[in-house]
């Protein structure tokens, strides 16, 4: 699973490098840090449920997928993900400015999905898909 996760850490980070491009060459103003992270987490989230995918992909795609920071992910963990700062209420992705905040916000992620043994995008499907049925 770790050299999964490396080779599709590798691939995300492409991913949001040809977004930020792209998003440059259409004339747009600059995509900030947090939000270009939730964009390309909230695709690959997208992706996955494809038709296409075999029950044995999915499987061994789902644990790789990323938590889109959003309101609804950071207050789940805000009381205590050390982030190296102190998260306000009702912060929303734009509170994440840097890669090694977003990174252990994504290990907090893993380590509460952990905790309760399933994929960390489980939280996601908690806090903001059931938020918005």
């Amino acid at each position: 699973l770790e050299f999964r996760r490396v080779l599709f850490r590798s691939f995300r980070a492409e991913l949001v490098v040809d977004l930020s491009n792209c998003w440059h060459l259409r004339g747009k103003k600059p995509l900030a840090f947090g939000p270009r992270m939730k964009l390309i987490d909230l695709l690959l989230k997208a992706v996955v449920r494809w038709e296409g995918f075999s029950e044995k992909q999915r499987a061994n795609l789902v644990p790789l997928l990323h938590v889109p920071l959003d309101r609804y992910s950071i207050a789940a963990v805000r009381r205590f993900a050390d982030v190296g700062v102190r998260i306000p209420e009702g912060v929303s992705m734009s509170f994440v400015t840097t890669q090694a905040m977003y990174d252990k916000f994504q290990q907090t992620m893993r380590e509460v999905a952990a905790e309760a043994g399933v994929p960390p995008i489980y939280i996601d499907l908690l806090v903001w898909d059931d938020a918005h049925k």
